[in-house]
């Protein structure tokens, strides 16, 4: 099989190129050739103009427009993504005009497998909250002043801390396995989809207590 790496974009003038990458723009820019996989880095301020039909992360792309999958969670500190349609604009968001499908669910891939126990009792921990961004979040580049609607890292971390990553704009890979955050101050964010198995095993603790108490007062 014989491989074509064709230069996307000019890093430093932003040229969309088609012409293939000199030895020197191989080396220089730690671009490694395997089977069907092509690794790069330190390709300081490239970027990919347009958008994508689907997108496969660590995985082949579905062939659905819109559709993203990956198999670990996508993180993003640059510019926006679009997926099926163009870019917002907005650096770090992601627009798809189909579903985002990440990571495994299959119960035969997992082991140790347990309840999450006093579930409710965690839910009735955490706040629902509205906010908008303060000057600290602008400084980092957070500019909607919209009216937003979330949860506090700190509040989830104390009772579920499985759902609380580094986030994205703090952090920085030093070299594999090691990420350290950028400003010192380990800012933090939450998967919110690891949110909902806390609320399932809540509703179903709150629905036997219902039950209980409908007994009693047969």
């Amino acid at each position: 099989m014989t491989t074509i790496v064709t230069r996307i974009v000019n890093p430093t003038g932003g040229t969309a190129k088609g012409l293939p990458l000199t030895s020197q723009e191989i080396d220089g820019n730690f671009i490694s050739l395997a089977d069907d996989k092509l690794e790069a880095v330190n390709l300081n301020n490239t970027t990919i103009p347009g958008s994508l039909t689907s997108l496969g992360v660590g995985t082949a792309a579905s062939g659905t427009a819109g559709q993203i999958k990956a198999t670990s969670d996508i993180w993003t500190t640059g510019g926006g993504l679009g997926v099926g349609t163009t870019a917002s604009g907005t650096a770090g968001e992601i627009r798809a005009t189909n579903q985002i499908t990440s990571y495994y669910s299959d119960e035969r891939l997992k082991e140790n497998i347990e309840p999450i126990q006093n579930a409710l009792e965690k839910v009735m921990s955490l706040r629902g909250v509205t906010y908008n961004p303060n000057k600290l979040a602008e400084s980092f580049g957070f500019m909607n002043k919209d009216k937003q609607v979330g949860v506090i890292a700190q509040d989830v971390e104390a009772v579920l801390p499985e759902a609380v990553k580094p986030a994205p704009f703090d952090n920085i890979k030093l070299q594999e396995d090691i990420e350290i955050s950028k400003s010192g101050e380990n800012y933090k964010t939450v998967q919110y989809e690891k949110l909902v198995p806390l609320l399932i095993e809540a509703i179903k603790e709150l629905s036997i207590e219902v039950q209980q108490l409908k007994q009693l007062n047969k």
